[in-house]
């Protein structure tokens, strides 16, 4: 095995257990519940509607389309259509609970989402040290969002950051926070294919182009 393919299989490994142990945080759930109160497995307010969505679609199993959830007339017609919302449906219908649907969906799309995102940096960054870095770097870093923190001097660097995410919520997550979100995970994995197929197929390379565009320069300036 070289080392590219040992490198694969370390991260897809990784992968998984990034996305075994945040299901694990939030299975936890179950053995600390609150006092008259239940945990459905569901841990995301918007998939309760996308579950109603799914089972909105026809009864026969492989029927991609579904009716609107606002349409009130009797005879209701098929026409939206929304591949993650399919997917879902066609969990349920194999038999598989809400909960279970929900955790093969973090624990599937989860793991295809980190290793896509390692496959684009493989085919972006030579150096195999750099790979790992910024894979982790992007699995884990929230991007610009620490700066907030900066405007919040007087309560301390981790105090500021909790003061602005609070204000945020949900949004601007890490990727690996972001795995409490089952069907945003197929709409990562596929922005990550996209990006992989511009590399792969057309030979788009931000990295390098934008190391090569100095050297450009230089050729034309002498050129001149």
């Amino acid at each position: 095995m070289n080392r590219s393919s040992l490198a694969r299989t370390l991260v897809l490994l990784a992968s998984f257990l990034l996305s075994f142990t945040f299901w694990q945080l939030l299975a936890s759930w179950h053995q600390r519940v609150p006092p008259n109160e239940t945990v459905w497995g569901l841990f995301q307010g918007d998939m309760p509607t996308y579950l109603a969505n799914a089972r909105a679609t026809s009864p026969r199993f492989f029927h991609l389309t579904y009716a609107s959830p606002l349409d009130l007339s009797p005879q209701k017609h098929d026409y939206l259509i929304q591949l993650p919302i399919s997917l879902l449906s066609l969990l349920l219908k194999a038999g598989l609970s809400e909960s279970q649907s929900n955790q093969f969906l973090t624990l599937f799309f989860g793991t295809l989402m980190f290793f896509s995102l390692f496959l684009l940096i493989e085919n972006i960054l030579q150096r195999h040290a750099f790979r790992i870095l910024l894979f982790f770097l992007l699995s884990f870093g929230g991007g610009l969002a620490w700066l907030s923190s900066l405007l919040r001097s007087d309560v301390g660097f981790w105090a500021g950051i909790r003061f602005f995410e609070h204000h945020y919520y949900w949004w601007f997550f890490n990727l690996f926070r972001n795995l409490i979100y089952p069907l945003e995970l197929i709409h990562h994995c596929i922005f990550f294919w996209y990006l992989l197929c511009l590399v792969r197929l057309h030979g788009i390379n931000p990295v390098a182009s934008w190391v090569r565009r100095p050297q450009k320069r230089d050729n034309c300036s002498q050129a001149t």
